[in-house]
């Protein structure tokens, strides 16, 4: 069996993102694998997005948006939430060299810690948030009237 070694991994990594930095968003996110290996650490029993609570490893990862292959993963626990692996992307990011990229989240990694530290490192991005969050309703009961107008909608 062969592996990749870090430092391989890494050059890939630098390559892959400083190709598409400027020219396109990323997408990030996790995925969970099932496993019931007794020999990897980072098993641990987690909720998987299936809500079944089962022994999982986790992955995080950043696709490109045209190719939407990932060129950047981590393996990370199992009982690791997603909202908890931002400051790793970040840190990440910064040693890779990462230092213009956009950023596309689900609802899952919303946190205002992970915000303002988007915000830090000076990052764009776009990040969902749930609607019962209560500056969230507050927002959106200021254009509630406006926002379902037919002009509003996107072709």
């Amino acid at each position: 069996m062969t592996s990749i070694a870090d430092d391989a991994k890494e050059r890939f990594f630098k390559l892959q993102g400083k190709r598409r930095i400027n020219e396109e968003y990323w997408a990030y996110d996790t995925t969970f694998i099932t496993s019931y290996s007794k020999d990897l650490t980072q098993v641990n029993y987690g909720i998987s997005k299936d809500h079944d609570p089962l022994p999982q490893i986790n992955l995080a990862l950043l696709f490109e948006e045209t190719s939407n292959l990932p060129f950047y993963y981590r393996k990370l626990a199992g009982n690791i939430p997603d909202v908890k692996t931002v400051l790793n992307l970040l840190a990440d990011m910064e040693n890779l060299g990462f230092h213009k990229a956009k950023l596309v989240m689900d609802r899952g990694f919303y946190s205002e810690a992970n915000s303002n530290e988007l915000y830090k490192y000076h990052l764009k991005f776009l990040i969902a948030t749930k609607t019962t969050l209560k500056f969230v309703k507050n927002e959106l009961g200021k254009v509630k009237y406006n926002i379902r107008v037919w002009s509003n909608n996107a072709t």
